[in-house]
């Protein structure tokens, strides 16, 4: 295994050199850009976000708590689900968990273990106007994983929604603590301090909402627009004047 790693890893660096311009999504990639291929790139274009412009309360409504913490995406290994389960029933808090994936029913079994019942803790796939009403409601959201982005947190604050984020993540990039609590690592520890401080400060959700409205799609069209043009531009001009190098 080792020997096939070795190999996929220098394919993998040969490979990174062939693409003319590299745009990363955040400083995380660029970093890694750099250290991993010895590639210089564009500044970080970060990813647009959008929530559904209408809120619609789930068919379970009446049986959700008033006060919960929300997460949601696929549930694999490394979205760190057990961790946030592990850390709200720490603090004898609610928990409302979204999505489905392979690790679904291994965590259910975790929720009955440290809650005392699964029940309208996992609530599985949702439509985007659900979404924006868990959102909404939710005291925060909490996503203890390293993301290359995690646009997940930007839709969280996008609604209002203060956000506990790993801060490695590249999304935390464009958020302050005002929109969010940082954590150092992805500890259920760290989790819990977390936690704690989201219920002992006041968020302002409606300012949360309106910075992070810098982050709509028309924004990021406007400019790829503008960089895919001007790439373009030199290398049209590489091509008529026969000048080599990154746009030979």
């Amino acid at each position: 295994m080792r020997a096939v790693i070795a190999w996929l890893q220098r394919w993998d660096r040969v490979a990174a050199q062939r693409p003319d311009v590299m745009i990363p999504i955040s400083r995380v990639v660029q970093e890694r850009a750099q250290q991993y291929y010895g590639r210089q790139t564009e500044p970080p274009l970060y990813p647009p976000v959008s929530l559904a412009a209408q809120a619609t309360a789930p068919a379970n409504e009446s049986k959700l708590p008033q006060k919960f913490f929300f997460t949601w995406g696929r549930h694999v290994a490394y979205k760190q689900f057990d961790t946030v389960i592990r850390a709200v029933a720490a603090v004898r808090g609610s928990l409302i968990i979204a999505g489905e994936g392979p690790q679904t029913a291994a965590l259910q079994s975790l929720a009955e273990q440290v809650f005392g019942a699964a029940d309208n803790i996992f609530v599985g796939k949702i439509t985007d106007e659900e979404l924006r009403w868990y959102l909404e409601h939710a005291e925060a959201t909490v996503f203890p994983q390293e993301e290359d982005f995690g646009i997940v947190m930007l839709e969280s604050v996008l609604a209002g929604c203060p956000v506990i984020a790993n801060e490695k993540s590249g999304a935390t990039e464009l958020l302050t603590s005002k929109d969010a609590v940082f954590l150092p690592d992805s500890s259920v520890e760290s989790v819990v301090s977390a936690l704690h401080e989201i219920g002992n400060n006041s968020w302002e959700r409606l300012d949360i909402q309106r910075r992070a409205r810098q982050y709509a799609g028309v924004r990021f069209s406007q400019e790829w627009k503008r960089q895919l043009e001007g790439h373009w531009e030199k290398h049209t001009q590489a091509l008529q004047t026969g000048v080599k190098g990154n746009y030979e």
